[in-house]
């Protein structure tokens, strides 16, 4: 019973202490800054009308095919890019969990945020996953725009003075 309690104390500690940190930042419920910042610098300027899913993608559109060495080998060989371990390691991790996009959080106030993914014209994001330097990032876009009309790819992003932007496209799927 004395090493029971002893235990749970250990743990309140760390609790409090902040030592119980998930390792995997993906884990989190919401987007990050640094993810809304990558939204706002690739959506259409804010003259223009878009309809956004709600929520992000989740790895539903990835197949178990998809690895670290699957990306960085077509990325090596189609836009000369050596993709980050971490980076890649961060993506995966984060699109494992669904989240809301704040309509507040988007620069363009023409952005529609939608509930039906399946709704034409819906543009769907994931959740970035970034390298440790924070300055290179890969991002899932898809887009339906009907039944047999849409599009699914990884995009490799650098940051660029201040501003993110796409360097590369890996195409997913299409129909």
């Amino acid at each position: 019973m004395k090493r029971y309690s002893s235990i749970v104390v250990a743990v309140i500690l760390f609790s409090i202490a902040g030592c119980n940190e998930n390792p995997f930042a993906g884990d989190s419920e919401t987007l990050t800054s640094e993810e809304y910042q990558i939204f706002n610098d690739i959506l259409p300027q804010p003259d223009t009308a878009m309809t956004l899913d709600a929520f992000t993608a989740t790895d539903e559109f990835f197949d178990s095919s998809h690895s670290y060495e699957t990306m960085s080998r077509y990325y090596r060989q189609r836009a000369n890019i050596i993709l980050d371990s971490e980076m890649v390691v961060d993506f995966f991790n984060k699109i494992r969990l669904s989240v809301k996009i704040e309509k507040r959080r988007l620069i363009n106030p023409g952005i529609l945020l939608t509930d039906n993914k399946t709704a034409p014209g819906t543009t769907t994001f994931s959740r970035v996953g970034l390298n440790a330097g924070r300055n290179k990032a890969l991002i899932y876009i898809s887009h339906f725009a009907g039944p047999l009309a849409g599009y699914g790819e990884t995009c490799y992003l650098e940051k660029k003075v201040s501003r993110w932007i796409i360097v590369a496209r890996l195409m997913e799927w299409i129909s």
